[in-house]
């Protein structure tokens, strides 16, 4: 219970007090909780890394997660091509090489600790009790 108050309530309050302190600092801040929350799922026992990165299972949802995928991506494309057309690519068209930073880093230095973080870490260790699962 406790983590579910301090992941969805304490730290986002917290972050938004020191918000213009933080600017871009962010993500560093992601990666340090990702790596307490590893740390401490590879103590306690309930965390395996073979486990978290097979495919196998991954296999069998593919094509519905595809599909998502395809129908979000073109509404979000065409409501920001119709709203908001002078924005349009603009990341890409203005800052190439940022944007292919970003397009390479983003997976890793965002959403693995974010995976980490929320599937793993919240899941297993704090929500055990309403989510039986064996392992990450």
């Amino acid at each position: 219970m406790f983590e579910c108050v301090g992941l969805f309530y304490i730290t986002p309050i917290l972050l938004y007090g020191i918000r213009r302190h933080l600017a871009f600092n962010v993500v560093p801040l992601l990666i340090v909780g990702a790596s307490v929350c590893s740390f401490y799922l590879k103590k306690s026992g309930h965390f395996d890394w073979r486990t978290f990165t097979r495919l196998k299972d991954s296999k069998a949802h593919a094509a519905s997660i595809l599909g998502f995928f395809a129908i979000a991506g073109a509404t979000l494309t065409g409501i920001t091509y119709v709203w908001l057309p002078s924005l349009f690519f603009s990341f890409p068209s203005s800052k190439p090489i940022l944007w292919g930073v970003v397009m390479l880093l983003y997976p890793l230095l965002a959403a693995l600790p974010q995976e980490i973080v929320f599937r793993c870490f919240f899941f297993l260790s704090g929500m055990t009790y309403c989510f039986p699962i064996d392992t990450c």
